[in-house]
C-alpha cells in the first residue's frame, strides 16, 4: 500500500493517493532505494494538492531521505513556491532535514528568490552558516550570481561581511566572477 501511495504522489495523481489513504497506506512510507517519502515524490512533482492531503494525513513534513533530502529542501531546490508555503504553514523546519543543506541557502543558490522570501517571511535567519565553510546565503547568492536572492536577503537584515572560514565575502566573490548586478547591491 505504501509503494501505491508513493506512486500516486509522485505522479500527481490526487485521486489515487486519497484512495491509498483511505485504505491505510502509511503517510510516511520509503522508497527502499533512497528513502524518500511520498510526500517528497510530490515536492518533486510540485503536487501541491498531493502535500495537502499528505501533510492532512499525518505525513512528517521534516522527514529526510538517505541524503538529507526533505520536501522543504526540494521545493527551495526547484523553486516550488506553493509547495514550500504549505510545508511552511504545517510546520517544516527552517532549518533542513538535519544535514549540512539549509532551505534558505538551497533557495539562494539555486535563484529561488520567491522561495527565499517565503523562507525569510517566516524568520529563516538570513545569516545561517554552511558548516562546511561557513558560507551564508549571500555568499553563495552572489557566488551564482542570484541578484533577486541578494536583494531579498539584504532586505532581510543578511550580513554583508560575514566571511566564508577562507575570508572571502559576499562581495569578493561577486567581483572575482563579474557578478556586477549582486556586486552592486553590495555597494
Amino acid at each position: 500500500a505504501g509503494e501505491r501511495l508513493y506512486w500516486a504522489a509522485r505522479d500527481d495523481d490526487a485521486s489515487a493517493l486519497r484512495l491509498h489513504l483511505s485504505e491505510g497506506a502509511p503517510a510516511d512510507w520509503r522508497l527502499p532505494a533512497n528513502g524518500h517519502t511520498p510526500l517528497i515524490a510530490a515536492a518533486y512533482n510540485d503536487s501541491v494538492e498531493c502535500v495537502r492531503l499528505l501533510v492532512a494525513a499525518g505525513a512528517d513534513v521534516d522527514a529526510a531521505s538517505r541524503q538529507g533530502t526533505t520536501a522543504l529542501l526540494v521545493a527551495c531546490q526547484y523553486g516550488r513556491e506553493e509547495v514550500a508555503e504549505a510545508l511552511v504553514a504545517a510546520g517544516a523546519s527552517l532549518r533542513g532535514g538535519g544535514g549540512p543543506a539549509l532551505p534558505a541557502f538551497v533557495a539562494a543558490q539555486t535563484g529561488a528568490a520567491p522561495v527565499l522570501a517565503l523562507l525569510l517571511r517566516a524568520r529563516a535567519s538570513p545569516d545561517e552558516r554552511d558548516p562546511t565553510d561557513g558560507a551564508t546565503a549571500l555568499y553563495v547568492a552572489c557566488q551564482n550570481n542570484r541578484a533577486a536572492c541578494v536583494s531579498e536577503l539584504l532586505d532581510a537584515g543578511a550580513g554583508m561581511e560575514l566571511a566564508k572560514l577562507d575570508g572571502w565575502t559576499p562581495l569578493a566573490v561577486a567581483c572575482q566572477y563579474d557578478h556586477d548586478d549582486c556586486a552592486r547591491l553590495l555597494l
